[in-house]
């Protein structure tokens, strides 16, 4: 409306103005974008202020490589090392490099340490103030130019799509006659790192409240590793811990993978696709989930002894014959904790950008970790949350009396952390003051290695200090043989458990020939053997009558009258793969001197004839409890 009255000379030199003001803004866009502005800047010194730029703009890209790298982290946090009750230390050793974990688990607690964006930005500027000497005008100098320089502040502003630092510095440039002072350089650094970190920040929040890495482990746990289940069997079952983590290691690499964001290729009809897109969008960026078995990872898993889980038959023991086959339940318990790693990579800008930062993944019991609600707010354990009890611990060997440095844990009710740990000291004992909270009939546990754990009640409300004795483990070769002189055939298995009177030690589990060493400590043993050879013996399916009484119907139920009513009980026929050859039991004291001196265990085992029907297995473990083994140390 305003040009319409306009002549069209007029017109032309409006035009002519606009392309000149384009053509300006064009310049400036493609120079701000290459490096940065500063103005007033006579054109004598343009080229020094030129390189000057450029200098600060790669030592930011420098910096900016350095955060995407390391999580948001040029400056590391302090290093937090694991302990028994949270294996996992605060960093990830990825290819020789320490990589911050965003959040970790300490002393029973999650601890978040993801960085904030005025972290990185606080970072970033002390990176470029720090090496702004790289800046070398040594070919300026040599023309003639003097440099002077002089507090040098950089502000840096991380956005979506740009880096922004702007260098306070009294900058003077001289040449010959001329003069020019600078006091701001303004760069702007083309990179994605703001919208990177954003991205790693909402899936940061979503594994804290949601802890959909966990939920995946336990899937991944359940079909890959013996948790809940019952196998027909008459004979133990045996699993070895070495295998279970290599499966579960093997399996992790397979599927962590597989996560994803939902972006164009996300198909909800894909029943795979569905189940491992999270409902985050990837707003153009590539995230990859990635695990290796490569990295430290922690797996415990209860009950277990000697690396082997051992599930034992129902249906064999006396007075459970009628039931007329036998079965194996069993229920492990796991706690795991292993790293993985989150890649966010975005290929909109010259070149691929990746900022990657790893997370904690923590299973404990077989449930997955309390849901953190805020990212910045840590979950602490109950029991631990005060620890406002000073207590002074000692421990030693319980012969010599000599110091040894051991790891505390304090239990109280179900709850339990880690305290600290014991070290030799100039007096020559091992002892430390370690902060516990208070508690009636707590227990302290002392973890050394070579030796027994060893617990300690303790009532930190009125007591302060605690010395601990430990029993040092001596390592025997176990050799079993039938008590007749023969050998136990190769694919046999043999169970072998030393029982401790002392019902504060751990038994001792052997599946031989599987497994030929144990440790023990000195003290009074039940030991009790069981052979179980390969068997054909099938046990056909058979029905029997159930009578049970049941109250009456009406008010004769209610004055307490009853009836009896039968029920015919179909029990499934059975192949028994092994059957018990032989076995019994034996009562040994072990002294510490016999243990220093022995190298071996040998243990003869009665043998027994094979079972060929039900009743025959049945009292076939009758006939072995009554056997005595004969025990020797060697």
């Amino acid at each position: 409306m305003l040009i319409r009255g306009v002549n069209k000379r007029g017109q032309i030199t409006i035009f002519i103005i606009v392309a000149l003001v384009l053509v300006a803004g064009i310049g400036v866009y493609l120079f701000v974008t290459k490096g940065g502005t500063s103005t007033n800047i006579p054109s004598e010194f343009q080229p020094v202020e030129n390189y000057y730029l450029s200098c600060i703009s790669e030592l930011g890209s420098e910096g900016i490589g350095f955060l995407e790298s390391t999580g948001g982290f040029i400056e590391l946090p302090e290093f937090v090392r694991g302990s028994p009750m949270a294996p996992l230390s605060s960093q990830l050793n990825f290819f020789g490099n320490n990589l911050p974990y965003w959040f970790y688990s300490s002393d029973g607690k999650i601890v978040s340490q993801a960085p904030t964006k005025n972290s990185m930005e606080e970072q970033l500027g002390r990176f470029i103030e720090e090496r702004l000497d790289r800046c070398d005008f040594a070919d300026y100098s040599s023309q003639g130019y003097e440099i002077d320089r002089s507090n040098p502040s950089a502000d840096v502003s991380i956005n979506d799509r740009e880096v922004v630092v702007n260098l306070r510095e009294n900058t003077v440039y001289t040449y010959q006659s001329l003069t020019s002072n600078v006091n701001s350089h303004n760069v702007k650094i083309n990179s994605d790192l703001g919208k990177m970190y954003s991205k790693a920040i909402e899936i940061f929040n979503n594994e804290l409240q949601e802890m959909f890495l966990e939920n995946y482990t336990l899937d991944v746990l359940r079909l890959y590793t013996p948790v809940d289940g019952v196998e027909i069997s008459c004979a133990p079952k045996v699993w070895r811990t070495s295998e279970i983590f290599d499966d579960m290691s093997k399996a992790l690499e397979a599927n962590v993978p597989q996560i994803r964001l939902m972006d164009l290729n996300y198909n909800p009809t894909d029943k795979n696709s569905k189940y491992f897109t999270r409902d985050i969008a990837s707003d153009g960026l590539n995230v990859y989930f990635r695990y290796s078995p490569d990295w430290f990872t922690s797996m415990e898993i209860q009950p277990s002894d000697g690396g082997l889980l051992t599930a034992q038959p129902v249906g064999n023991q006396e007075g459970l014959g009628v039931l007329g086959f036998c079965y194996v339940p069993y229920h492990f318990v796991y706690s795991v904790d292993y790293p993985v790693m989150v890649q966010i990579l975005s290929g909109t800008n010259s070149g691929a950008e990746v900022f990657q930062y790893p997370m904690q993944v923590m299973i404990r019991g077989n449930r997955p970790r309390q849901a953190v609600d805020a990212v910045y707010e840590g979950l602490e354990n109950t029991v631990c949350k005060y620890p406002i009890k000073s207590i002074e611990v000692s421990t030693y060997d319980s012969e010599t009396l000599s110091p040894v440095e051991a790891q505390i844990e304090f239990k109280c009710l179900s709850e339990g952390c880690n305290l600290g740990e014991t070290k030799i000291d100039s007096n020559g004992g091992a002892s430390a003051t370690l902060r516990a909270p208070q508690c009636v009939n707590g227990f302290l546990t002392a973890h050394a290695e070579g030796y027994e754990n060893e617990a300690y009640q303790i009532s930190t409300n009125s007591e302060n200090s605690a010395s601990i004795l430990l029993d040092r483990l001596y390592e025997f070769n176990v050799d079993a043989k039938f008590a007749d002189g023969n050998s136990i055939p190769s694919d046999a298995r043999t169970f072998i458990y030393f029982i401790p009177e002392d019902s504060e030690k751990s038994i001792k589990t052997v599946v031989w020939p599987e497994q030929k060493s144990v440790k023990l400590s000195e003290g009074n043993y039940n030991i009790t053997a069981s052979i179980f050879e390969n068997s054909s013996l099938n046990l056909p399916s058979t029905t029997q009558r159930k009578c049970f009484q049941v109250p009456r119907p009406g008010f004769a139920g209610v004055f307490g009258l009853t009836k009896e009513e039968c029920y015919n009980v179909l029990i499934p026929g059975q192949k028994v793969d092994y059957a018990l050859a032989g076995g019994g039991s034996s009562s040994y004291y072990m002294t510490q001197s016999q243990l220093r001196a022995a190298q071996r265990i040998e243990i003869s085992i009665p043998k027994i004839a094979a079972p060929r029907n039900i009743e025959s297995l049945q009292n076939a473990y009758n006939i072995v409890d009554s056997k005595k083994l004969v025990v020797s140390l060697i």
